[in-house]
This record gives C-alpha cells, structure tokens and sequence, in this order.
C-alpha cells in the first residue's frame, strides 16, 4: 500500500510545502499591502451612499444620500464634527469636489446650513452658506511593517530571532505533518468487522488534533525561548513516526496471524 499511497499523495504534499514556505506568507504581504492602502484613502474615498461613515481622524461623522457615477458629487450631506468641546451639526443639499491649479483638492459644499454649540446647551450659532470648501487631507501610504506571518522563509532563516525560529517551526511542519498523516492513514484503514469503521475514524481524527495541538505548542515554545529550535522542529513529528512504527508493527502481526490461521 505504500507506493500506491505515496504517489497519490506527494503530489498533493508538494503543493502543500509550497503554499506554507511560499505562497502563504506572500500572499500575507499583500494583504497587509492592501489593507495599508485602505486605511490611507482620503475620507472623499470612504463615502458610500445611505452609510454613516467616519473620517480617517475619527472627529467626523458623515452621511451622503446618494453619490454620482464618478464619484465627484453628491447629494444631501449631513455632517457632524466635534472642535475644541463645540459640537457641530452641517447640512447640505449637493457637493462636488474640485482640484486646484497646485493640486490640492478640495470638498465644496453647496446650499446649506451649519449649527454651531455646546452639547446642553440651549444657544448655537446658525449659519447658512452658498458655498463652503474644505481642504481634502491626503496621506502617503507607505509600506507595512513587516512581521513574523509576512516575512519570506528565507528572511526568516537569514534573521533566526526566537519568533522567527517559532514561525519557521510551523511553515515546515505543515508538509512534514502531512506526510506521517498519509502514512498514519494505512494502518489505521485496517478494519476489524467485529469493531466497525467509527473506531478507526475517532481514532484518525483525534490523532489529528494531538498532532496539531502539540505542533502548536512547539511553534509557541520556541517563539518564547523556552525551547530550543534543534530539538523542536522535530520533537513532535518523532513522536507520530514512533506511533506510526508501532501501528505498522502492530498490524503486520495481526496479517500474520491471520495468515498462519
């Protein structure tokens, strides 16, 4: 059975070996990528139609009916800002933005009126406006902070700081564990009838979870400096193979016995 098994599996194993030493954590740059970029749209970005949205510095609070195609104007807009203790509330049936000679942009709000006051208090200021602009505030994204989960497997070996080491323990455990599973698979697909199959599948799926459980702790043991990378990169995938020795063993004889019967 191991040949058969073997050939379908390390295909699958190999595929899996790239995803955790390649693959994964470059795909974690980029979102960590895209999320950079996210938080460094201007608040002209962020609106969305029938949505109550906040500005990037939390001081605002805004809500548009409705949005043109391009993106450019609106309509409807209420607006609530919070300066120096003083509550402000400001309505507005349209705006648009505009782009000066200098490319500063620029938020312009058309007919509308604003209230000025202290929350409790009775007296606020009213104002109406034809036109009100307002700088648009745009920041540089920049690149993210590069950790442990979006770092290159080579990166992590070339800078092996206990959190690194603890990363590394993980990526090269995913194709190690995967191969003594497929082999764990053999023996436990021994099928006594007078046991059934549900024994044999509890038994698979909680060796699972203990192989998973303990690759957990020695990644976490490791990222701690409370063990040593020599012995926990392959500590616990010893264990399983002394397992799967023993199984192997164990029914070998029991195909022995049955075939001396």
């Amino acid at each position: 059975m191991l040949k058969p098994v073997l050939l379908f599996a390390l295909p699958l194993i190999t595929v899996s070996a790239a995803l955790s030493l390649l693959i994964s954590p470059w795909a974690a740059q980029m979102g960590a990528q895209y999320a950079k970029r996210l938080e460094a749209r201007d608040d002209v970005s962020r609106v969305t139609p029938g949505v109550f949205g906040e500005t990037s510095s939390r001081e605002r609070v805004f809500f548009v009916e409705s949005v043109s195609g391009d993106a450019t104007a609106v309509q409807n807009v209420f607006l609530s800002s919070t300066h120096q203790g003083r509550r402000g509330v400001s309505l507005s049936r349209s705006g648009h933005t505009e782009t000066a000679p200098n490319g500063d942009r620029f938020i312009v709000l058309e007919q509308g009126r604003r209230y000025d006051g202290v929350p409790g208090d009775e007296q606020y200021r009213v104002t109406e406006f034809d036109r009100y602009a307002a700088r648009i505030e745009s920041r540089e994204s920049g690149a993210p902070a590069l950790n442990h989960k979006t770092l290159s497997t080579l990166a992590l070996i070339a800078n092996p700081t206990s959190l690194h080491l603890g990363e590394l323990i993980w990526r090269i455990g995913i194709p190690l564990s995967s191969l003594v599973l497929v082999l764990l698979a053999i023996p436990m697909s021994f099928v006594n009838p007078r046991a059934g199959r549900s024994v044999n599948l509890l038994f698979a799926l909680f060796t699972y979870v203990v192989y998973s459980n303990l690759l957990s702790i020695s990644q976490a043991r490791v990222a701690l400096g409370k063990l040593d990378f020599a012995i926990g990169w392959w500590v616990v995938h010893a264990a399983m193979i002394a397992l799967l020795v023993v199984m192997f063993a164990q029914r070998m004889q029991l195909i022995r016995l049955r075939f001396a019967r």
